[in-house]
């Protein structure tokens, strides 16, 4: 995530949560792609890993 941007909305009160460090972690002990190859957009896994982590994070506050 971008910090400047990250800092921008906390500074407003926008809850933020970084799913780069997720994305890292996962591309580093497994094969399966979180993004298609032709795009950006995120796979069925990618999902499945934001949802997790978006879900921990409101469970938490």
């Amino acid at each position: 995530m971008n910090n400047r941007l990250a800092m921008g909305l906390e500074n407003e009160n926008v809850a933020v949560v970084d799913l780069t460090p997720t994305a890292i972690a996962h591309h580093r002990n497994n094969l399966d792609d979180l993004y298609f190859a032709n795009d950006e957009h995120w796979t069925a896994l990618g999902h499945k890993l934001a949802a997790k982590q978006l879900a921990i994070f409101i469970e938490t506050q």
